[in-house]
């Protein structure tokens, strides 16, 4: 029987250019992976930046468009007042107390603004994104909430002084039928009231003015939350890039 023997084939060292081949080879490997997983996440940054812009710009325009409802409420309820007072003026026996009792019931109401705030408590949590740390978003967004928590305070005074003025002339003077014509915001039935004397009028008069003071309050407020949402919106079309 015929022996075949194989020589084993012997290989020497490796050369040290195939060391720096493989090590080129993974490093270049690492690098272009960390690189693809940067772009990455910039571009996913990027996108979810530009997502909560365009968001926080349509709650801002939803914002002034509320705000806007509010300013023209709150000149209606300024008017009223101004009737109130010019009813209030005429002497005692010769006021139309139907009239005066219907007045008083449209004097007596608030509305209140709720501003949209999910971008902007978004954001908040995520200020470290560097397209926000870059921008003047978060002196908006401070400057923004400023304007809301006095506005708040303001809403909750006016509330106190409706109760505290107005209500309490409806609970003290209005007859059963008409009050509860009052509390639902209905015209009286007619024009009874009970324990009236024309001091009660004056006084009636003080506390309606008292009320318009914070009216005027409540306007000037609306007035700057509608300009400051402006300004913050064209911050964001200029520093994002978004359409007009």
């Amino acid at each position: 029987m015929e022996v075949h023997h194989h020589s084993g084939e012997h290989h020497g060292p490796k050369k040290f250019k195939e060391y720096f081949k493989e090590f080129l080879m993974i490093f270049l490997a690492v690098t272009m992976g960390f690189i693809a997983e940067n772009v990455r996440e910039y571009l996913t940054d990027k996108n979810h930046v530009s997502e909560l812009a365009d968001q926080l710009k349509e709650d801002l325009i939803n914002d002034t468009i509320k705000v806007q409802y509010h300013i023209e409420f709150i000149e209606n309820q300024i008017r009223r007042a101004d009737s109130l007072h010019d009813l209030l003026q005429q002497p005692f026996a010769l006021i139309n107390y139907k009239q005066l009792q219907n007045m008083i019931i449209d004097c007596d109401r608030i509305d209140f603004f709720y501003p949209s705030t999910g971008a902007i408590s978004t954001i908040k949590r995520e200020l470290q994104l560097k397209k926000f740390v870059k921008t003047k978003i978060s002196m908006h967004i401070d400057n923004y909430e400023k304007d809301i928590a006095v506005l708040e305070k303001y809403e909750l005074r006016d509330i106190e002084y409706l109760g505290k003025y107005l209500e309490s002339f409806v609970s003290g003077h209005f007859t059963p039928e008409n009050a509860s014509f009052a509390i639902r915001r209905l015209p009286v039935a007619n024009g009874n009231m009970r324990n009236l004397k024309a001091d009660d009028l004056v006084q009636l008069n003080v506390d309606v003015h008292l009320i318009k003071s914070y009216n005027l309050r409540l306007l000037a407020q609306y007035l700057k939350i509608r300009d400051d949402a402006t300004a913050f919106i064209i911050h964001i079309n200029k520093t994002y890039e978004l359409d007009e």
